[in-house]
């Protein structure tokens, strides 16, 4: 068995919705210059949601920078189940639950 490892690269989204940006299982993702306005949760990055911790199950390199989150009702960037995250210049305005 092989794995393909792809990076997904998103600059300057900007998004008005109930759930931004949800991945499971995705690896080497990359977010930059997000502008992402109201709805639950801004960002949702997890590993399987039933079995996070099985063998190659772990969501790897996740790169969130420049990003401005606000009027999220829940949690503006929410990450479980992972390795290898950097994160830098985020900004959360008027956030609900967790993170502003």
């Amino acid at each position: 068995m092989f794995r393909v490892s792809l990076l997904m690269l998103v600059l300057d989204l900007m998004v008005i919705s109930a759930f931004a940006v949800r991945h499971s299982r995705a690896n080497d993702l990359r977010f930059e210059n997000a502008n992402i306005k109201g709805g639950g949760i801004g960002i949702r990055i997890e590993s399987h949601p039933s079995r996070p911790y099985e063998e190659g199950r772990w969501v790897k390199n996740l790169v969130v920078q420049n990003c401005t989150f606000e009027g999220c009702l829940s949690h503006e960037i929410e990450i479980y189940g992972m390795e290898g995250i950097c994160m830098e210049d985020i900004t959360p305005k008027n956030g609900g639950e967790c993170g502003s």
